[in-house]
């Protein structure tokens, strides 16, 4: 029931009949010996062999995203945060994270910056505005406090009657 192969342009030699083709004489093709198709299977065989050929299914319909979803059902989405109130960390006026805190000084300054160059970069919990003899300075006030904190407990101690 199949039309003959058509000639090649090229050669004249006969082609190979498509996969389209070899589907729809399997569709046609009696399963039994001496069995007939239903009525109609042919012309289904055809249309669906038809259409393989003519091209990928269509896309499914677009998805709304969840803000337009909730937009279309009456709810208003909450507007975006701010900006932050200051500079990104890794600007000239904040090089590290831990820089934030330097105008009020309560900063921790970072050891490594002014040596060999912090590896953290502007991830560093680190104040990287510090000057370098800032720890130093700082360490000596600390040392300065504790002593002033122990002499005035040892004076309190020496007025205690024993």
């Amino acid at each position: 029931a199949r039309a003959p192969a058509a000639a090649s342009a090229v050669t004249g030699a006969p082609t190979a009949p498509s996969a389209t083709e070899h589907y729809a004489d399997f569709l046609a093709a009696p399963l039994l010996a001496g069995v007939k198709p239903a009525a109609g299977a042919e012309k289904q065989a055809a249309a669906e062999a038809g259409s393989m050929t003519s091209g990928p299914p269509p896309p499914p319909p677009p998805v709304s995203p969840p803000e337009l979803a909730s937009e279309v059902a009456g709810v208003v989405p909450a507007p975006p945060p701010p900006p932050p109130a200051g500079p990104a960390p890794g600007t000239e006026e904040l090089p590290s994270v831990g820089s934030a805190d330097h105008a009020a000084g309560t900063c921790k300054p970072c050891a490594f910056v002014h040596k060999k160059g912090c590896e953290n970069g502007p991830g560093c919990r680190f104040c990287h505005l510090c000057g370098p003899d800032e720890i130093k300075k700082r360490r000596r006030e600390r040392v300065e406090l504790r002593k002033a904190a122990n002499a005035a407990i040892a004076a309190d101690e020496e007025k205690l009657p024993r």
